[in-house]
C-alpha cells in the first residue's frame, strides 16, 4: 500500500494550528486589550483565521484518520477475527503508548506540584471513558473518540465497503443528527464532561465514514478535479478552505449543533482531493521541513500543551513575543524528540507484534528495487 505523504503534512499543519490557537489563547486572551484589538479581528473573520482553527484542525484529524485507516481494508476486502486484532493492536501502541508516556511527563514534570485525584489519573490512562479531560492535558478529549471508534473501526469499514456514496453521506449524517438528539436531551448530556460524552463519538463516527468515502472514490474525484482549469482548481481551493475555516457562518460547533462540523468537513474533503491533484500543492506540502512536522505531528499534538503551560507556570514575566518564539522553537524539538525515543519506536512494535518482519521486507524492497534498476 503506497503512503500518501500528502497527508502526512496536512496532518502536520493541523497540528501547528492547534499549538497557535492555543499560544493565542494562553498567552494573549489574558490580556484586557486582546479582545478589542485588531489582530482578534483577523484571526476570527478572515482566511487568516486557517492559522488558528483548532476544533477545526481536529475535524481535519478525524478525517483523515478514516481516510488514512479505510485504504488497508479496501485493499484486503475482508475482515477476519485475525486481521481484526493485529489492526487493534496497532492502533493501541501506535496511540497508546505515547500517550501514556505524554501523561507521564505532565504528572512528573509540568504538575508536579499539583494534586491531582486518584479518579482523574485513571480516567486519564483508561482514555476511552468519559473523564475530566481539561485536569491534566487538555487535548486528550479527542483521543478519547479515537480510540473508541479504533475498536469499531473494522466493523464500520464492513458497511462502508458495501455501500454507494451516496448511502454513506446519510448513515453519517443520520449519526450526526442521533448524537445532537441526545445532546439536547439532558438524560443523556453532562454539562461537566461535554467533549467526551459518548453521544459524541457517535457523531465523529460519521467524519471517519466521510474520510472512508473519500479513499474510496478518490481516484475518481481526482481524475474530476484535473480536468479543470488551473484558475477553477485554485478559486475551489480557496472555497474549500474558507469552509474549513468556518468564517462565514462563524457559528460555534457545539454538542447540539453538529453542523458546522460538517461545513468543516466538506472543506476538508476538497483540501485533500486537490492536495493529491495539484503538483505545486503536493510540492509544498512534500517540502522536507513540512513533511517533517508531518512526521511528527501526533507527538507534537500530545506534547505541545505542556510546554506552553511549563513556560507559563515558569517564565511568565519574560515577554510575550518571546514566550510565543521559545513555545514553539521548544515544542518542535520536543515533540521530535518524542517521535524518535517513543512514537517510531511504538510503531515498530506494534508491527513486530503482528507479524512484521522487518529483514524480510528490507530484503524484498531491496530485489524490487533492483528489478527496477535492470
Amino acid at each position: 500500500m503506497k503512503r500518501l505523504k500528502e497527508l502526512d503534512s496536512l496532518r502536520g499543519l493541523a497540528a501547528l494550528t492547534v499549538l497557535f490557537a492555543h499560544i493565542i489563547t494562553l498567552f494573549y486572551r489574558s490580556k484586557e486589550s486582546f479582545d478589542q484589538s485588531k489582530f482578534l479581528f483577523y484571526m476570527l473573520y478572515t482566511p487568516f483565521k486557517v492559522f488558528f482553527s483548532a476544533h477545526e484542525a481536529v475535524i481535519f484529524f478525524f478525517i483523515l484518520s478514516g481516510f488514512s485507516l479505510s485504504l488497508q481494508f479496501y485493499e484486503k476486502q475482508s475482515t477476519s477475527l485475525k486481521t481484526y486484532g493485529k489492526f487493534i493492536i496497532r492502533r493501541i501502541t501506535r496511540i497508546y503508548i505515547p500517550y501514556c508516556v505524554a501523561l507521564i511527563l505532565a504528572v512528573t514534570i509540568v504538575f508536579r506540584n499539583v494534586s491531582i485525584s486518584s479518579d482523574i489519573l485513571i480516567g486519564h490512562y483508561l482514555l476511552i471513558g468519559s473523564f475530566n479531560y481539561v485536569a491534566i492535558m487538555g487535548v486528550v478529549w479527542s483521543l478519547a473518540h479515537e480510540m473508541r471508534i479504533s475498536l469499531i473501526f473494522p466493523f464500520i469499514m464492513s458497511v462502508v465497503r458495501r455501500v454507494y456514496w451516496l448511502t454513506g453521506i446519510c448513515i453519517a449524517f443520520a449519526l450526526s443528527c442521533v448524537a445532537s438528539y441526545m445532546a439536547k436531551n439532558h438524560a443523556y448530556f453532562d454539562p461537566q464532561l461535554p467533549l467526551t460524552n459518548y453521544y459524541s463519538t457517535l457523531h465523529y463516527i460519521s467524519l471517519f465514514i466521510i474520510g472512508a468515502l473519500l479513499a474510496k472514490h478518490k481516484d475518481a474525484l481526482v481524475k474530476m478535479f484535473n480536468t479543470q482549469g488551473s484558475f477553477s482548481r485554485l478559486f475551489v481551493l480557496a472555497i474549500g478552505v474558507i469552509m474549513f475555516t468556518n468564517i462565514i457562518t462563524q457559528a460555534p460547533s457545539t454538542p447540539s449543533n453538529y453542523l458546522n462540523d460538517w461545513i468543516v468537513s466538506f472543506g476538508v474533503c476538497i483540501i485533500i482531493i486537490a492536495s493529491l491533484s495539484m503538483k505545486n500543492f503536493s510540492k509544498f506540502l512534500l517540502f522536507t521541513p513540512i513533511h517533517f512536522i508531518g512526521k511528527i505531528s501526533y507527538s507534537l499534538y500530545l506534547t505541545h500543551l505542556l510546554v506552553l503551560y511549563y513556560f507559563m507556570n515558569h517564565y511568565s514575566s519574560y515577554s510575550t513575543w518571546l514566550l510565543t518564539c521559545l513555545s514553539i522553537v521548544v515544542a518542535i524539538v520536543v515533540s521530535a524528540l518524542m517521535y524518535y525515543l517513543i512514537e517510531k519506536p511504538s510503531i515498530l512494535l506494534g508491527k513486530l507484534l503482528t507479524g512484521y518482519k522487518p529483514m524480510k521486507n528490507a530484503l524484498i524492497n531491496n530485489q524490487k528495487k533492483k528489478a527496477r534498476a535492470v
